[in-house]
């Protein structure tokens, strides 16, 4: 145990996508919901509770889920495959990582929202 604590190394989440091998980690990433889009908010609930995802921000058209990212994968497989889902976090780090496993994993219709552009 002690060794392994040693020899354990740790890394900020803003750095882990640096680790990607980028041509397997190319995701959309869009600044925009369009009409017949789902956004997932992918954030803990606390994060949820603190700063929730609004409407206001989004097209009144765009469907908006909360499923946390512990979850994501369980849960994905069970959506609509036929509509385009856009992961959403705060900093876009987790939603960009979750989003290239889902496309690893073979799915495609999956992309990021990033809202920090006004």
């Amino acid at each position: 145990m002690e060794t392994a604590v040693e020899k354990a190394r740790f890394q900020l989440i803003t750095s882990v996508v640096n680790d990607f091998n980028h041509a397997s980690s190319e995701v959309d990433i869009v600044y925009e919901a369009k009409t017949g889009n789902t956004v997932i908010d992918i954030r803990h609930p606390d994060e949820l509770e603190i700063s929730p995802l609004s409407a206001q921000r989004l097209d009144d058209a765009v469907d908006i889920l909360s499923i946390p990212f512990y979850q994501l994968r369980t849960k994905f497989t069970t959506l609509d495959q036929n509509r385009r889902f856009l992961l959403y976090c705060d900093k876009g780090m987790m939603s960009r990582l979750h989003a290239a496993h889902l496309q690893g994993e073979g799915f495609k219709n999956v992309a990021v929202l990033d809202l920090s552009v006004p």
